[in-house]
């Protein structure tokens, strides 16, 4: 914990690609649609996609500059046991946390940093208890993060990038191909997949016009009790589908390790994650069993942190599908302070009246409202 890193280190040069393509992102959501109003008032002309093209040069010419000068003015290190930050173009801002503050330090290792070999690495504290971490580093390279980690964690830490190593953290489970086909399948979340298809059809109607609706109902209005058959489970299907490819991208390899007193958790396709969750900082661990995972007799873990991550006290996945009987022993190893499975008893029958009366009320009341 008395590492100390000076001076102050730079961060991997991909980090001026990274910012200089978030840079053309956040302008590309500015101007997208002004830009394509004018394009098609002023029409496809020679002239116009001219402008087009140089506008788009100009704005990759900024967005490296920007990139450049970001990277040029964002410093980090170990400094006299506190994690110091600098940066900021127009405006310096330096950002020092204590050691004894630092929560965990995790890392995401996106499509831009896996194609650089870089990790971009989120510094949290207790408390932080906001979206954004409270420190981020966009591009560090494998050695760079292993060194901060050292620093801040000293030697109960993972190795970044490395699966298995004989002085690395131990792997208590990881998530089988099958096993996260069937998590996607009983998640639950088809109605989250039921709302973004909504909103997609909200798109949908704004590049057709009311006229065309109309005559697409009148045509479809014969057969419209053998077109709702067919549409509605098709419609269930392809959300049911959805929501399994969100899991799949979510809980890909999903593994779970502990070294010391830190449960590490890897996960991801797309963007691969790997987040610290220091036992001591647990405040409880839940068993959920969804109600179509009930009948097969699976469960998810998830554990109840203090002050970690989006939310101070937020709930973070454990470990997302495993046999009910299997919890206990899986708790036994990464958390054996909460592998504890106390008698339940039922409740006296004669709550049920209670129960019946607090259900039945509202609905009477809305009853005579209507």
């Amino acid at each position: 914990m008395n590492s100390e890193v000076d001076p102050l280190l730079r961060l991997h040069p991909a980090a001026m690609v990274i910012n200089a393509l978030k840079s053309i992102r956040r302008l590309i959501s500015a101007s997208a649609l002004p830009g394509i109003f004018v394009l098609f008032s002023q029409g496809l002309s020679p002239l116009t996609i001219a402008l087009v093209l140089l506008g788009a040069g100009v704005l990759v010419v900024l967005a490296a500059l920007w990139g450049f000068l970001s990277w040029r003015a964002t410093t980090y290190g170990v400094v006299g046991g506190s994690f110091r930050l600098r940066q900021g173009v127009f405006q310096k801002s330096e950002r020092t946390i204590p050691l004894e503050h630092v929560q965990s330090v995790d890392t995401v290792q996106g499509i831009v940093q896996r194609a650089f070999g870089v990790y971009e690495v989120r510094v949290e504290t207790a408390g932080g208890g906001t979206s954004e971490p409270d420190a981020s580093l966009p591009a560090l390279g494998r050695g760079a993060t292993e060194a901060l980690r050292r620093g801040i964690e000293g030697s109960r830490r993972v190795p970044v990038g490395a699966e298995e190593e004989a002085s690395g953290p131990e792997i208590l489970r990881r998530l089988s191909t099958r096993d996260l086909l069937v998590a996607g399948a009983t998640s639950g979340q088809i109605g989250i997949a039921l709302s973004l298809l909504a909103v997609g059809s909200q798109v949908f109607d704004e590049f057709f016009s009311e006229a065309f609706f109309r005559n697409l109902v009148e045509s479809l209005a014969p057969n419209a009790l053998i077109l709702a058959l067919i549409l509605t489970p098709a419609v269930a299907l392809f959300a049911w589908l959805l929501a399994i490819a969100g899991t799949v991208l979510a809980h890909f390899g999903f593994t779970l390790s502990r070294d010391g007193e830190f449960l590490y958790i890897k996960r991801g396709l797309l963007e691969r994650r790997e987040a610290t969750i220091p036992l001591g900082r647990i405040q409880a661990v839940r068993v959920s069993e969804g109600l179509l995972r009930q009948p097969f007799g699976l469960a998810s873990l998830r554990v109840e942190s203090a002050g970690y991550g989006e939310d101070a006290g937020v709930s973070a996945v454990m470990f997302p599908l495993l046999p009910r009987g299997e919890v206990q022993a899986l708790l036994r190893r990464a958390a054996p302070e909460f592998a504890v499975a106390p008698p339940l008893n039922p409740l006296p029958r004669r709550a049920l009246r209670r129960y019946v009366f607090r259900s039945t009320v509202p609905a009477l009341f809305l009853a005579a409202a209507g």
